[in-house]
């Protein structure tokens, strides 16, 4: 029970680092594409610190859904969809908070109405 739970938090976790950090590593090691091949996303992936038991966030991300399903069952476990669904849902920004700020609140000059209308 406890093992299921903590193998989809590190599932999610690396989802989470796969989404936020292969990107800027593949920029950076192959310039930009919107494809790349199996072992530039490994070496890119390897170069990051990203776990290798993972890969398959790497491929869902940078790979064809026909190529991904190339990979075989050996490399990839998940559907393409599940992964990219997930992968997604990594890289929503979400506000640090709950705090928002407020609109200007032109009542607050002290005074209600009366402020806006000089008194009157």
């Amino acid at each position: 029970m406890f093992g299921e739970f903590f193998e989809r938090r590190r599932y999610r976790g690396a989802a989470r680092h796969y989404a936020l950090r292969l990107g800027p590593q593949m920029l950076k090691d192959y310039g930009s594409s919107a494809l790349y091949s199996p072992r530039q996303i490994e070496k890119s992936a390897d170069r990051a610190g990203l776990p290798a038991r993972y890969i398959a966030f790497g491929y869902a991300l940078y790979l064809e859904e026909s190529a991904f399903r190339e990979m075989g069952d050996g490399k990839v476990s998940g559907s393409y969809e599940e992964l990219r669904s997930l992968l997604k849902r990594c890289t929503l920004r979400t506000p640090s908070s709950g705090f928002e700020p407020a609109g200007e609140n032109t009542m607050a000059m002290g005074g209600g109405e009366e402020a806006h209308h000089g008194g009157q």
